[in-house]
């Protein structure tokens, strides 16, 4: 007795779905999220500044007054 088409149907998809389980399984897991590490804010003769490079500056009063207010004003005062 020949199968109807829904079993055919029926037998296609579960063959399909049961073929793509090998290859779903072997797909790598997504990375976690990237995390920036450094900012790099400028190059001064061949040296680079960082960010951590200015907010150390500020935190041991390398850079004082009106120029340690900002990071954008202490990088200023760095670099000059």
């Amino acid at each position: 007795m020949p199968a109807s088409p829904r079993r055919l149907l029926l037998t296609a998809l579960v063959s399909l779905a049961v073929a793509a389980l090998p290859a779903r399984a072997q797909t790598p897991a997504p990375r976690a999220a990237e995390e920036l590490l450094e900012r790099t804010l400028a190059i001064v003769g061949g040296a680079v500044v960082t960010q951590s490079d200015v907010s150390l500056a500020r935190a041991l009063g390398l850079v004082e007054g009106p120029d340690a207010a900002t990071a954008e004003s202490a990088l200023a005062a760095l670099v000059d």
